[in-house]
Parts: C-alpha cells; sequence; structure tokens
C-alpha cells in the first residue's frame, strides 16, 4: 500500500467534489437569472395589454409621508374591521425604499433566499409576535403565484391563513422548539399581536386579479 498514492487520489476526489459544488451553486444562479427575465418579460406583454385597454388605476391615492399613519397604522379605518390587507401599488419603488428602513420585516420576494421556508416562517412570527408590519414586496413583475408556493412550503395553507387574518387564531403552529423562550405561546401578548399588518407591495402596472380581490 502505498500511502502517497492514497492521499493523491483523496486529494483528487475532494478537487472533484468541490468542482461539482461550484457547478451546481453556477446552475442555480442561472436558474434564478433566467426565472428573472421570463418573469420581467411576462410582466412588459401583459403591461401592454393593459396599457391598452386603458385600465382605471384602482385604490386609494396616498402620499408617501402618510403611509405610516394610512397603511401601517390604518388610521383611517381601511382594511383592521376588514378580511383584507393593504396593498401598496407604487411604480416609483419609493414606498419600498422607505418601508425598508423602518421597523418592519421586509422581504422581496425577488431575492430566492428570502422566500426559504425557515427564512418566512421566522419573519412572519416575529411580525405577529410584536405587532410589526410584513412587507411583501412583489416588485414589478407577476411574482404573487411564487409568493403563495413559498409560503404553502412552510404550513400547508398559511397563505390562506394570513390573507384571510385567520393567521390571529393559528400562528401557535408556527412556533418551533428551537425558538427563543419569548416566543412561546404563554410569552405573547395579544394586544401586541394585534397590531400585526400584512402589506403587499408592488411597482407592477399589471396588477395580477387575485390582489384586488
Amino acid at each position: 500500500h502505498d500511502p502517497d498514492k492514497g492521499e493523491d487520489l483523496q486529494n483528487i476526489g475532494l478537487d472533484l467534489v468541490k468542482r461539482a459544488e461550484s457547478e451546481v451553486e453556477r446552475l442555480k444562479e442561472e436558474c434564478t437569472q433566467c426565472e428573472h427575465t421570463y418573469l420581467n418579460k411576462k410582466s412588459r406583454l401583459i403591461q401592454h395589454s393593459q396599457q391598452e385597454l386603458d385600465m382605471e388605476e384602482p385604490g386609494h391615492p396616498t402620499k408617501l409621508k402618510h403611509i405610516v399613519e394610512t397603511v401601517l397604522c390604518d388610521a383611517g379605518k381601511l382594511y383592521k374591521d376588514t378580511p383584507k390587507w393593504p396593498l401598496i401599488i407604487d411604480y416609483s419603488r419609493r414606498s419600498a425604499v422607505f418601508l425598508q428602513y423602518r421597523d418592519t420585516n421586509y422581504i422581496n420576494t425577488m431575492h430566492p433566499h428570502l422566500m426559504e421556508p425557515e427564512y418566512l416562517r421566522k419573519s412572519l412570527l416575529g411580525a405577529l409576535r410584536y405587532g410589526k408590519a410584513l412587507i411583501l414586496d412583489l416588485n414589478d413583475v407577476p411574482m404573487l403565484e411564487n409568493t403563495i408556493h413559498a409560503f404553502e412550503k412552510v404550513e400547508k395553507g398559511l397563505w390562506e391563513k394570513l390573507i384571510t387574518k385567520e393567521i390571529f387564531k393559528s400562528y401557535t403552529s408556527l412556533i418551533s422548539p428551537s425558538d427563543p423562550k419569548e416566543y412561546e405561546d404563554r410569552n405573547w401578548s395579544p394586544s401586541l399581536t394585534e397590531e400585526f399588518v400584512a402589506v403587499l407591495l408592488t411597482s407592477s402596472r399589471v396588477i395580477e386579479e387575485p390582489l384586488l380581490e
């Protein structure tokens, strides 16, 4: 038995594994880029069709400086007493930047790592626990279907619970034994959790039909 030869073979094996791992990461990145390119082209196509129809803008006009009181705090009582959450349509993307740097749990749905099941679970659970806003930024492409699918990976039926506000009654199913003690059900404050709000944000001129329902 030649120990030097065995070591050489081991080094070759490790090198092949590293190369294979690098290739997998490269292909994953290419797939992500292809998906984004597809979604952008799809958005432009639908946008062109919508512009031809000259569709009327939905919703209530709101100035950027009023977003906190009208959207996050619902000063105008637009959604707190309804089974719906607010949808922000902002072609300028200024509200996305504004909300990202507020005390919110902001998720850009175009970023794959932010849509991982555990990241989504912790983001939603944290927003509920501390009465914060969960911002789901759909950007300017049709990302709703992908977003729903991502939430379903966390827990079956989770998107429906979130969007209908049933999540207030069933959030305990999201709590994991590995979570910090403050997330134990006995340590939650109902009055604080009631301040939770889910906000859908889009800068697309093509508003996906389910978002308007």
